[in-house]
């Protein structure tokens, strides 16, 4: 028999599933790597954007009001519409007075401004009369009507020269009775 000496080492083979193992876990070592570069690149990429996001809010913040600001706009808005509202109501009440008060005016009187005060419920109106008779008899009509209360001139300007260019300004004031905006007013 035969006995063979040498130097050499006797090579010991791995396992085939060895092999293969090591490949896949290069493979997976760099897959692990590529995916950890492209996790941080969406990470810097996601805080510029975010920075970008951050910028512009604060641009539009400086251009438009917070929203209480905006809340504090609508609610004046929805006060001046309530007010615009009342006005419009008060409006449809004293509409009623002015038939009554077209009667009242003489025909040589022409009015030139009318108040109504629906609250306190007076009106003042001025005009200009084509003489001081006419301002007269005026007053006289109003004093002597049960729906005018407290007829008072409060002003009266007569020219020097009396024609009939020139007329007679005045002013009257009087208390007016609530029946006026009643169904009785439709009456009269």
């Amino acid at each position: 028999m035969a006995i063979e000496v040498s130097n050499r080492k006797k090579e010991t083979k791995l396992p085939k599933g060895a092999d293969l193992f090591l490949h896949f876990n290069i493979i997976l070592i760099i897959l692990a790597g590529g995916f950890y570069g492209f996790v941080f690149y969406l990470h810097s990429e996601a805080e510029g954007v975010s920075q970008e996001i951050e910028e512009f809010t604060q641009a539009r913040k400086a251009e438009f009001p917070e929203k209480q600001e905006i809340q504090l706009i609508a609610q004046n808005y929805a006060n001046l519409l309530n007010d615009f509202k009342e006005i419009l109501s008060q409006r449809r009440e004293a509409s009623s007075f002015f038939p009554y008060f077209e009667r009242l005016i003489h025909p040589n009187v022409s009015v030139l401004s009318a108040d109504i005060n629906l609250e306190e419920g007076g009106v003042s109106f001025s005009g200009r009369g084509r003489n001081l008779v006419a301002v007269g008899q005026q007053f006289y009509s109003l004093k002597n009507n049960e729906l005018a209360l407290n007829v008072s001139l409060s002003g009266l300007v007569v020219p020097e020269e009396e024609n009939e260019e020139s007329g007679v300004n005045f002013s009257f004031s009087f208390d007016i009775s609530p029946e006026i905006f009643g169904e009785e007013a439709e009456e009269i």
